[in-house]
């Protein structure tokens, strides 16, 4: 039975079918999916509001569709969306960049950013006796446009008060350096792959990495298109993030995640050195010559 919620909305990685997105992913949806939804006969949806956007990604733009309960999930079209390839989402509050990587299928990774972090200051919100409430999600929407003459509407304990945005923002709101946290899961470690997934972590805050399998089945990793833990720690160090989160261990490493932790943290902090062993991946580090060039080609992507 499809659940009576008002509307879900499923981005889609990477080709002309719709796209493969992990089993670690929050909402998964592939061809096959959408295919079973449309074999079955959805006698009893017609007042279901549940609605999901497919969204397809290509070069220069996102193809998009509905498929909604009440209609027995029949495709209706969507305009296109413009997009340049590294670019899913570009909202004032925060902005999903991706890179195509190879898993034998095209598989996205994703880096979420913010470009400032608003804080409300709760204790000049106890003192002024304002009640919080949608009026804040107002106030930070109203800082991230520029809207700052924008009327607000604050309730408070003696009522409701019209102030402008501008001084509410001033008393109430800390503006600190926004967070990047970048989410890399089902892609093997190689010239393609290793330079695309650096590039797009670079210096995030939190790195969600896949470690498929511990470093000694580093052959098994390469066939199977899947990180080793210390393959993973290697690109979390050469993309200078501040932490790294290793997941998706093979369930033949039952009990074994302290290990996969101790051999990413042990490469993320250089105690080992991927690139003694394999020469080619000294190249993907900071300072290198091919790196300043991959970097400066980054610089000048619009």
């Amino acid at each position: 039975m499809v659940p009576s919620v008002p509307e879900a909305q499923v981005k889609l990685p990477d080709v002309a079918i719709v796209p493969y997105l992990s089993s670690q992913s929050l909402l998964s949806v592939t061809s096959s999916d959408v295919d079973v939804f449309c074999t079955f006969t959805w006698n009893l949806t017609a007042a279901y509001t549940f609605r999901l956007i497919v969204v397809e990604r290509h070069p220069q733009r996102l193809l998009r569709a509905a498929f909604r309960a009440s209609t027995g999930f029949a495709r209706e079209p969507l305009a296109d969306v413009p997009a340049p390839p590294e670019r899913l989402v570009e909202e004032p509050a925060f902005r999903i960049e991706t890179a195509t990587l190879d898993h034998r299928i095209p598989c996205l990774a994703f880096c979420v950013s913010e470009p400032s972090h608003l804080n409300v200051r709760t204790d000049v919100l106890a003192t002024r006796r304002y009640r919080p409430g949608p009026w804040l999600s107002q106030l930070k929407s109203a800082m991230r446009t520029g809207a700052l003459g924008q009327p607000i509407d604050v309730p408070g304990a003696e009522g409701t008060v019209r102030l402008g945005a501008g001084e509410l923002a001033r008393d109430l709101v800390v503006e600190q350096a926004g967070q990047r946290i970048a989410y890399v899961v089902d892609t093997r470690f190689d010239a393609v792959n290793a330079p695309a997934i650096i590039a797009l972590a670079r210096a995030a805050d939190v790195l969600y990495a896949e470690a498929r399998f511990l470093d000694a089945d580093r052959d098994e990793a390469d066939k199977r298109y899947h990180l080793t833990a210390r393959q993973a720690g290697f690109l979390a160090r050469a993309a200078g993030v501040r932490r790294l989160e290793v997941f998706h261990f093979s369930p033949r490493y039952q009990g074994m995640a302290q290990a996969f932790q101790a051999e990413a943290r042990a490469e993320f902090g250089g105690e080992t050195r991927l690139e003694d062993e394999e020469p080619w991946v000294a190249d993907l580090l900071p300072g290198t010559r091919q790196a300043r060039g991959r970097e400066r080609a980054g610089a000048r992507t619009p």
